[in-house]
């Protein structure tokens, strides 16, 4: 006979379903530098502003002090689901902030693993 047994974390649905696509941020202070290399790596990128930010296939670059130097940018639609779903599952989540192009929300997982979940804001 088998038991199964579900944490309270189990319990809560992921938040997968709400997530439009992952990719891995590399933020670091020598923002150009890093650019030049990437792009003589992997090409031109996706999308760029041309001094802090820009967007690879498989990366993408950024030069924020307050971030780590790695972590995980979620592309997401709904910011405020986001942040109920990760809090249900344990997740620290940041109040909505707005930055160069994005709004945005800091989902700290109980590992560690930090993912910057936003949604794209035109001006």
């Amino acid at each position: 006979m088998t038991h199964e047994h579900t944490t309270d974390a189990e319990a809560v649905a992921g938040f997968g379903e709400l997530v439009e696509r992952v990719t891995v941020l590399h933020n670091i202070i020598h923002w150009s530098a890093s650019y030049r290399d990437l792009t003589a790596l992997l090409g031109e990128p996706s999308f760029t502003d041309g001094s802090a930010w820009a967007a690879f296939a498989p990366l993408s670059l950024g030069d924020e002090a307050e971030l780590a130097e790695w972590c995980l940018l979620a592309r997401v639609t709904d910011l405020e689901q986001i942040r109920i779903r990760a809090n249900e599952l344990g997740w620290a989540a940041s109040a909505s902030t707005m930055g160069g192009h994005e709004a945005r929300v800091t989902l700290t997982a109980p590992s560690g693993l930090i993912v910057i979940a936003y949604t794209p804001v035109r001006r």
